[in-house]
């Protein structure tokens, strides 16, 4: 289903990004059911309490419990990995400290100041200080932080944007985040880098589905009010719609090697 992520990025028209978007919902609920959906509610609640935060405000940090649900969606919505032995083996002081000094990096989220490469790089080598806390992990944290400029880094979103072979390393992720930052500045309106992250992801879930959602049509065919006539269309009950494993456990380390300390 990558491939229909790829005809995704390839479109500027927000109107076909909304329509895909809308599906997130039933793709999570899909994916991991009940339990999925309610740990996106969770996460959501974590990204809005961060988000009142001033510009001015030191003391915003990541508890060891929002941690945990944080890297529990991940796993609910990717796939499950070995790392919980060392990612609840972190201290609560050294998760609040990590997160704190990131957080610092970037700044709050009304800080509409303009985040450079430095920056970036900066705050997710800080996150990744932590035990079993890889590139992957650390985007799902500031993505939920600062989602005008972190995207998360789904398996799907690499294969659609990065050109080379899918690894889960910071000089992938980097490039990863600058593609979504480019489509959501061309996107307009409240289009931010972790909104494309995941409606790329959908449109990949979607098209494993059976359905071929992204329009081979004009743009200018495109009828903002029917669903049909860019085949957003979905049915939970087919018994076609699957789940797609990209990579299983036996050949995980032939596909990632010991990239970044074997931290997701």
């Amino acid at each position: 289903g990558v491939e229909a992520a790829v005809r995704l990025s390839k479109i500027t028209d927000v109107v076909v990004w909304n329509k895909i978007e809308g599906k997130c919902k039933n793709m999570l609920e899909l994916k991991g059911g009940d339990k999925l959906l309610e740990l996106e509610i969770c996460c959501d609640k974590i990204s809005r309490k961060w988000s009142t935060a001033n510009a001015d405000d030191s003391d915003i940090f990541c508890t060891l419990g929002e941690l945990e649900t944080i890297i529990e969606w991940k796993f609910s919505k990717g796939k499950p990995r070995p790392l919980w032995k060392q990612i609840r083996s972190n201290s609560e002081q050294d998760v609040q400290e990590a997160s704190k000094r990131a957080f610092a990096i970037v700044g709050c989220r009304n800080d509409r100041r303009q985040l450079d490469v430095k920056k970036t790089r900066g705050a997710m080598n800080e996150i990744t200080v932590l035990k079993g806390i890889g590139p992957a992990s650390a985007s799902a944290m500031l993505s939920l932080f600062r989602p005008d400029h972190f995207a998360f880094m789904d398996d799907e979103v690499i294969e659609c944007l990065h050109p080379g072979k899918r690894a889960y390393s910071l000089k992938v992720y980097m490039d990863i985040n600058s593609r979504c930052q480019e489509l959501a500045e061309n996107l307009g309106e409240d289009w931010t880098p972790r909104r494309v992250g995941f409606a790329l992801w959908t449109a990949a879930k979607l098209s494993a589905c059976g359905d071929d959602l992204i329009p081979n049509i004009s743009l200018n065919d495109i009828d903002s009010e029917k669903d049909e006539e860019i085949g957003v269309k979905i049915n939970l009950n087919d018994k076609a719609c699957k789940t797609e494993t990209i990579e299983t456990e036996s050949n995980f380390d032939e596909v990632h090697g010991k990239d970044e300390n074997d931290k997701l």
